[in-house]
């Protein structure tokens, strides 16, 4: 007999909930219990049985009344499971939260398929662009669309220099400083929190600083990505300025790939449904592996749609 149950974080046994994590087909980092407790507002769950599935709800607060967010820097959440789940188990789990919050905004995992699902919510696809790097450099290489090939050819004048480092605090400071008033959602709190989960993060070896410098020394471009046992996820990127007009991310995202090739893991490259973005990330010939985001608005007539 399949029983949910509703769990608010005191009541989650997070070993348990980690283990299902890991054990998880869909597995993502974003699921572990610590990037939840740096990133989520608050968070309680939908547990199935002994923790055979999970599903966090990451929750926020307004005018009293509580709704479901996506928090930051976390770009899948949704239902993880250890085995096969049916389509009507992801749909009592949707209920269960479509029950319990009257205004929802989350995203769930590529594993979620509620195409069918006769659910009170609307839903879109978002791209999410995968590279498998369980084959040789060559090979993945080879596969670059001939404009990615020509533009690192390009770029082989510069002698630009790809580095490693842990330096993930400057990171952080230069996406604040180039990308933080395009994403107003995105607060100073939440870069602060962002910089916790990465102290965490290096602290458990998983977190790698990708860099590209010119031949002068000069930072042209960095990447934080976070690593688990499946995947590299590519959580923040920035190219400055002269990185721009030298093409540094070429060489950046190349450097990357060289790096990792032949580890039997994928590079996640997060996103993107932003075009300018999404036509850089198709140029090295990635998976799409779309994920949905769900939509839920009960609220009163006389509450406006709120945002966070």
């Amino acid at each position: 007999m399949e029983s949910i149950k509703y769990l608010t974080n005191k009541q989650i046994d997070k070993k348990k909930w980690d283990a299902c994590i890991s054990k998880a087909g869909n597995s993502l980092i974003y699921g572990c219990s610590f990037y939840l407790d740096a990133m989520a507002k608050h968070w309680d769950a939908l547990v199935l049985n002994d923790y055979e599935a999970v599903m966090p709800l990451t929750w926020n607060k307004k005018w009293g009344i509580k709704y479901l967010y996506q928090p930051p820097f976390t770009q899948q959440l949704g239902i993880f499971y250890k085995n096969s789940l049916s389509p009507r188990a992801i749909t009592e789990f949707l209920n269960w939260a479509c029950q319990k919050f009257r205004f929802i905004e989350i995203a769930l995992n590529y594993k979620n398929n509620i195409g069918a699902a006769a659910l009170p919510l609307t839903f879109t696809q978002n791209n999410n662009f995968i590279i498998p790097l369980n084959t040789s450099y060559t090979a993945l290489h080879n596969n670059y669309s001939r404009a990615f090939k020509k533009s690192l050819r390009r770029v082989q004048k510069f002698n630009f220099i790809f580095s490693q480092s842990t330096n993930y605090t400057n990171a952080i400071a230069l996406h604040q400083k180039l990308y933080g008033k395009r994403v107003p959602a995105v607060t100073a709190n939440d870069y602060t929190n962002l910089g916790r989960l990465c102290m965490e993060l290096l602290k458990r070896d998983m977190l790698f600083v990708a860099e590209v410098y010119s031949d002068k020394d000069e930072l042209l471009g960095t990447s934080i990505l976070l690593k688990d046992s499946r995947r590299i996820y590519n959580l923040i990127s920035c190219i400055l300025p002269n990185g721009k007009k030298m093409e540094a991310n070429y060489f950046l995202y190349n450097g990357i790939i060289e790096f990792f090739s032949g580890s039997n893991l994928l590079f996640d490259l997060e996103g993107s449904d932003l075009p300018g973005v999404e036509f850089f990330y198709r140029k090295m010939e990635p998976v799409n592996q779309p994920y949905p985001f769900i939509k839920l608005n009960r609220l009163p007539w006389f509450i406006k749609i709120f945002k966070r």
